[in-house]
């Protein structure tokens, strides 16, 4: 089979017996199906299996299909500017006692609720 050709695989066993694999699928390669051979790595794919990924399975091969990303954020999310305080943020206005309350709140339902859940 010539490199990047479309062809019909005549063999579906690979040297030491092992059955030839799809790399997309994972499906066998059965004899006279039609097969695409990468023109780059030399590896078999389903003739369908190629068309429907665009290209080579193999990572890092030219005939991979290219994936877009998205532009990376002007700044990280975590970033704080000199400009702005930690003291500004909403978590910073809450007072110790404020977080002791609501800590002691979420205890007391959880109380109830392994109470109810006994019961």
């Amino acid at each position: 089979i010539g490199a990047g050709q479309q062809s019909r695989i005549d063999c579906t066993r690979l040297a030491g017996g092992k059955e030839a694999l799809c790399p997309v699928c994972q499906s066998n390669l059965a004899e006279n199906e039609a097969v695409h051979t990468c023109p780059e790595c030399d590896q078999v794919h389903h003739e369908e299996c190629w068309t429907e990924i665009g290209g080579c399975s193999t990572y890092g091969c030219s005939q991979a299909p290219a994936l877009a990303k998205e532009a990376p954020l002007s700044r990280p999310l975590t970033t704080i500017r000199k400009s702005e305080s930690v003291r500004s943020s909403p978590m910073a206005r809450i007072s110790r006692s404020s977080v002791l309350q609501l800590s002691q709140a979420a205890s007391q339902r959880a109380s109830r609720v392994s109470l109810a859940g006994s019961i």
